[in-house]
């Protein structure tokens, strides 16, 4: 009876002491939380509970390899408990581990193919590594499970676009609408898929439609910018990329892109001004060392323009992009420095070998088109 009575009343203290941690896990008091799922544990070493409350609150703390243990723990208990699967994948997830990940999520399935986050985290663990269709499948499964999981139709619509599958994209994006309605991410990707299909003018009114439900989405001025730019109103392209350096002036591609806006106008002083300042926020930003290349070329600034080109090949060496290459290849072609010419050119098809059909009809190659060397490396 005193056994029974003693085992009644630590089945009861071990619950209390849970229940508390839960409580100040709640307040993000993860200390406090830990203190009182020791004490829940010390009465109970195979407390399941206490141990996954545990590694959550370890997990909050950042202390990832004893949450790791703490889940563990309680799968050695209970190979049964799918939220610790669960959250262990996530860890993995979380750390660019997605096989691991994966293995966990599919543990976690096993038990429970009906839980329809597990499936939706594994479709992000499988789209990490690139498998956009078997990623799609998994969200289809979530959604399937949870018709009203707008994350899974628009992590659907992302795959989708990375597949090229633009049309199937925006109608998993606009099921999206249909349950949160002012989520401006959306309305941006479906601008995205429009961009894509060369729809451009209905792009830019779905940024607008982004932009009026987060006046600081920066990106969806820079895309309206693109779509502009693409539609050859290079005026209101640079409008709308003033409106992203308003907001955020430490992005370099902002800067890159309206420079190419100014360089279409002719304004060749205000490009080469721009891709110095996208060079200023990055100086890894490599194209923008391209476009002031350019720049200078059509300034007639020769030399200057070889040197920015050069200066990259002796900084990044192996890494030096093709189209580096390609640049200087055409501004030597300008100067008349046919062997180096050449030499750039071949090296810029070594590294992409489009250069070799683009050359053709590139009229910065007009000096050297008749030279034995580049024949040889254009028929090679």
């Amino acid at each position: 009876m005193i056994k029974m009575f003693s085992f009644m009343i630590k089945n009861f203290m071990k619950k209390i002491y849970n229940n508390r941690g839960n409580k100040k896990l709640s307040k993000k008091k993860y200390d406090e939380s830990i203190a009182l799922y020791d004490r829940a544990i010390s009465l109970d070493q195979n407390y399941c509970n206490a141990y996954y409350n545990k590694g959550l609150a370890l997990k909050e703390k950042g202390e990832i390899i004893k949450a790791i243990d703490a889940f563990d723990y309680v799968i050695s208990v209970n190979p049964k408990y799918i939220k610790a699967y669960h959250q262990k994948a996530l860890i993995l997830y979380n750390h660019k581990k997605y096989d691991e990940a994966i293995s966990y999520f599919d543990k976690a399935i096993e038990f429970n193919p009906n839980h329809a986050e597990v499936h939706y985290n594994k479709g992000m663990a499988l789209y990490g590594l690139k498998k956009h269709n078997e990623a799609i499948t998994e969200y289809d499964k979530a959604i399937k499970l949870r018709p009203r999981m707008s994350i899974a139709y628009n992590n659907k619509g992302v795959a989708l676009f990375e597949l090229g599958m633009y049309q199937e994209a925006i109608k998993s994006f606009v099921v999206v609408i249909s349950i949160k309605k002012d989520e401006p991410d959306t309305y941006f990707n479906i601008g995205k898929c429009l961009s894509s299909l060369g729809r451009y003018e209905e792009a830019i009114k779905m940024n607008n439609e982004a932009v009026k439900r987060s006046s600081s989405y920066f990106t969806a001025y820079i895309d309206s910018g693109i779509a502009f730019s693409r539609l050859g109103k290079y005026e209101e392209a640079i409008k709308e990329y003033d409106k992203a350096i308003a907001i955020n002036p430490k992005y370099p591609l902002v800067y890159f892109n309206k420079a190419y806006s100014f360089l279409q106008l002719g304004k060749f002083d205000e490009a080469l001004e721009l891709n110095e300042k996208a060079i200023e926020v990055d100086p890894t930003f490599l194209k923008a060392y391209n476009n002031k290349a350019d720049c200078l070329m059509k300034m007639g600034r020769l030399k200057e323009a070889a040197s920015v080109c050069e200066k990259v090949i002796n900084n990044f060496s192996d890494n030096t992009p093709a189209y580096i290459y390609y640049t200087l290849s055409g501004i030597y072609s300008h100067m008349n420095y046919i062997n180096k010419a050449v030499i750039a050119l071949d090296k810029a098809i070594e590294k992409d070998n489009k250069y070799r059909k683009e050359v053709l009809k590139d009229k910065d190659f007009d000096n050297i088109r008749d030279c034995e060397e580049f024949k040889k490396i254009i028929n090679s």
